[in-house]
């Protein structure tokens, strides 16, 4: 991990990368031998009161068949929102993401730091083989989200859009999303 950003919760300015890399061999113990890499990287802009963040994550098998309980995952909030947490999976995946969010107010001294409103898109999907891997079967997500940078950690208030009628709401207290942080960058 790579970590510029220059706040945990809501940053302002930096970035932060991140790289995992799981090689599962019998021979020192496993059920399985299979390969698992995940990466990505997410970018903030800042200016003032507004953020710009950009973001891209995935992951490969590296040719390997990674077992149904470490698949690949993405669904919930901060990554495609309007799926459900884990509603698809895969042996590979890939995810872009664009948003905004800004500061639009303060919260008293004794309760945290700020309130803030933004948004983001996603596009990426999972895929069972790289053969599979097509622009075509991309799905897209859209969030709308409310934040609070309080003392019990960040609070999020959101709503989320995914292709073919997927919708939801979230309510999280707290620094960690199904081990995803930060608008998905993070396990």
């Amino acid at each position: 991990v790579v970590d510029r950003l220059d706040d945990p919760n809501f940053p302002h300015m930096g970035r932060r990368g991140l790289m995992d890399v799981y090689l599962a061999r019998t021979s020192l113990g496993s059920d399985v031998s299979y390969d698992r890499v995940q990466g990505g990287l997410i970018q903030i802009l800042g200016r003032r009161r507004h953020q710009v963040f950009m973001g891209i994550e995935g992951g490969t098998n590296l040719g390997s068949e990674i077992p149904f309980y470490d698949l690949f995952s993405v669904g919930g909030l901060f990554s495609f929102s309007g799926f459900k947490e884990g509603q698809l999976s895969g042996q590979l995946y890939g995810v872009t993401r664009l948003g905004y969010y800004r500061r639009s107010g303060r919260l008293s001294s004794l309760t945290g730091r700020g309130i803030y409103l933004g948004g983001w898109a996603e596009a990426g999907n999972v895929w069972q083989s790289s053969r599979d891997i097509s622009v075509d079967e991309l799905h897209y997500s859209g969030t709308l989200a409310f934040g609070a940078d309080t003392f019990f950690g960040p609070l999020y208030l959101a709503y989320g859009h995914a292709d073919g009628g997927h919708d939801a709401l979230y309510l999280s207290l707290g620094r960690s999303l199904g081990g995803r942080r930060l608008f998905g960058l993070g396990h």
